[in-house]
């Protein structure tokens, strides 16, 4: 039986990879530019360093998509795109990452993972499915926040030491929450996976504390940007709200419509695709 399950995964791997290695060759072989998402995230951090604003689509140079994160994120990501490397070389920083994730997450057992499971464990990760092909085709940013949730799954799932008490095991949990509702923070849509953390086998209360902890640190984010980012937060809102109404007073909201004005051009509502 064990035999004959060993054959299946390893056929299993077989197929994984020749389906991520036939996914990356057509990538690389069509004629497009790829790198879109790259290209406008690192824009907006270029438009920022400028004393632009980066969420008016016509002051990101190359692109006409729009910015899509909060504020806090342009200083967060401009050592990324310094130099222009993280443009230039996603390709091959992606994969690597890609890599790492496999490398980083958990098994659910409490057995260590075999060389045959790490290596169906990347595999997976890398793709032969549309998720890591889009990221490496299009440049997401998507591929960040892959890597931090891995290594928040690594601190929450890894299981105590033999024989070492659960006290010790807690603070890497509180840590891997934390930063699990750092990573929600980017994509808020996904602020519901948080209350997942209430299946892990803890006591209730420390279930209820890890939730207490990665909520805070999911609204950590919005706060930093909305108190000292006030106007790009306020750009953000009016970008990602689809032509809602402006949240600014009247009269800062008259002198920046002067200012767009002036530049030859008009905020577009609702331009922020999501992504």
């Amino acid at each position: 039986m064990a035999s004959r399950r060993n054959f299946w995964l390893a056929c299993l791997i077989a197929l994984t990879a020749l389906l991520v290695l036939g996914n990356l060759a057509n990538d690389a072989v069509l004629d497009m530019k790829y790198g879109w998402d790259t290209r406008v995230n690192c824009a907006a951090v270029d438009a920022y360093a400028s004393g632009l604003d980066p969420y008016f689509v016509k002051n990101l140079k190359g692109t006409k998509l729009s910015y899509p994160y909060l504020p806090v994120t342009l200083d967060v990501f401009r050592p990324l795109c310094a130099g222009g490397l993280l443009v230039d070389h996603y390709k091959g920083i992606f994969p690597v990452l890609a890599v790492l994730c496999g490398l980083l997450l958990p098994g659910l057992g409490r057995t260590r993972a075999g060389a045959r499971d790490v290596a169906l464990r990347v595999l997976c990760t890398l793709g032969a499915f549309v998720g890591f092909e889009w990221v490496q085709a299009s440049g997401n940013f998507a591929i960040l926040s892959g890597v931090l949730t891995a290594i928040a799954l690594r601190l929450l799932l890894s299981p105590a030491a033999s024989g070492a008490p659960e006290d010790r095991s807690f603070p890497p949990r509180l840590a891997g929450a934390a930063l699990l509702g750092l990573v929600t923070s980017f994509k808020l849509v996904f602020f519901p996976v948080l209350a997942a953390l209430y299946f892990l086998p803890l006591p209730r209360g420390r279930k209820l504390a890890l939730i207490a902890v990665a909520a805070f640190s999911f609204a950590l984010p919005i706060l930093i940007s909305r108190l000292m980012y006030p106007e790009l937060f306020a750009s953000w809102q009016l970008a990602t709200g689809d032509g809602r109404k402006d949240p600014r007073p009247a009269s800062r909201r008259s002198l920046r419509d002067q200012s767009v004005a002036a530049a030859g051009g008009a905020r577009p509502h609702g331009s922020c695709r999501p992504r």
